[in-house]
């Protein structure tokens, strides 16, 4: 019987291990499915961000594109402005769920850096200029530059070698094998705007009904309760103005629409004087568009995906508006431009005013959302800590 020689296998075993994870580490740097480096071995067409790689995927891509147009904020601007690519048409997608402000500082900073850049459109979340709200550690080492991460994320992960798969699965499909939302041209046009409002009118929040709201309801009390706000956040948002504007670059800033199930937590929660004194300060930085507050689109929960999100149609419609395309060619094209204010240091007075008057209008008598909210923050705060209120800032909101 021969004697197996077992050095000879082990070394054998070793140089194929490192053959297939050398092969890994090519085959992912060759594809690059997070946008990570510059080429592009398969057109930009079929790269994907797919859900919950945002925070992974956005610092690697803010770096290696060259967009026109950057849009930032919180998760109501990733899910209510998709584009499914991240980069597209020169609009890069650079909202991350829950963002702080100090990642979206950043985000800035790198974004400044491209020489093509024209503009910055910025969704502006109350919630984040809660001090509270504080920056994922892995993210601002990604929007730092860390080179372990880089290295990590987008070479050594099982995450990277799926998603290389997948992106060399849809180039072999082609075209054809794509959503149609895919290969529209951003800003989206209007007719395919019109043919998403007609065809899913009930998907999302109004499937719910009262039943499926107060669970989510309850599960984002935590969004504003206690928030400690908002000078210092005032502070960054105006630092991170200035320097936009120092680049000749064009800041676009709007606040997202909210539903009224969220204003209704605002509200109840005591937060309503002190949300709209946060606008009566965004005024004194920077103009911007008011999509929120009690206005025809809050109580149409056909425009909602859940209580915190804007279906995409919302979104892409809010969009035309901000690039100076205001022409409604469907209902729901109108419902969405008839909820926006443009607000300035000259005019905030006036805006809010009407605002605090549809407010008081809305609760004269009793409603679903007011009635709903009251039921969340009775069953909450009997289940609520402070504990468990800052693990939600720790890892949440839209």
């Amino acid at each position: 019987m021969k004697e197996i020689n077992y050095a000879r296998r082990l070394w054998l075993m070793l140089i194929a291990m490192i053959g297939l994870t050398g092969s890994a580490l090519l085959f992912n740097f060759l594809l690059n499915p997070f946008g990570a480096w510059r080429h592009r071995l398969v057109s930009q067409t079929y790269y994907r961000v797919r859900a919950g790689h945002d925070r992974v995927i956005t610092p690697y891509l803010l770096r290696s594109t060259r967009p026109n147009t950057v849009m930032l904020g919180t998760s109501r601007v990733l899910m209510g402005m998709p584009i499914e690519q991240g980069m597209k048409d020169g609009f890069l997608n650079a909202a991350m769920a829950a963002a702080r402000l100090q990642e979206i500082s950043r985000a800035v900073s790198i974004a400044l850096k491209n020489p093509r850049l024209k503009r910055i459109i910025w969704g502006v979340d109350f919630f984040t200029f809660d001090q509270r709200l504080k920056s994922n550690p892995q993210t601002f080492a990604r929007l730092n530059g860390s080179l372990q991460l880089l290295i990590q994320d987008n070479l050594l992960s099982s995450e990277a070698l799926d998603s290389s798969y997948h992106l060399l699965g849809r180039a072999l499909q082609g075209r054809k094998g794509l959503d149609r939302k895919v290969l529209e041209p951003i800003p989206w046009p209007a007719d395919f705007i019109c043919n998403r409002f007609a065809h899913y009118p009930r998907r999302g929040l109004a499937a719910y009904g009262d039943r499926g709201a107060l669970p989510q309801v309850m599960l984002e009390m935590p969004l504003y309760r206690g928030a400690v706000c908002c000078d210092a956040g005032l502070a960054r948002f105006k630092a991170v103005i200035d320097e936009i504007r120092r680049a000749h670059v064009q800041p676009i800033i709007f606040i997202p629409p909210l539903s009224r199930y969220e204003l209704e937590a605002i509200r109840q929660d005591g937060d309503w004087p002190r949300f709209q004194q946060w606008k009566r300060d965004l005024a004194q930085i920077v103009p911007y568009w008011d999509f929120s507050g009690y206005n025809p689109m809050s109580g149409t929960d056909t425009m909602f995906l859940d209580i915190l999100h804007m279906k995409p149609e919302v979104g892409m419609t809010i969009l035309r508006r901000l690039l100076g395309d205001g022409a409604a060619q469907c209902p729901g094209m109108k419902t969405v431009l008839d909820s926006g204010f443009w607000v300035d240091r000259n005019d905030v007075d006036r805006v809010l005013a009407i605002q605090d008057q549809r407010e008081q209008a809305a609760i004269e008598e009793p409603n679903k959302y007011s009635e709903v909210v009251a039921r969340a923050i009775e069953q909450s705060s009997r289940t609520i800590t402070a504990a468990s209120n800052q693990a939600f800032f720790n890892a949440s909101g839209p």
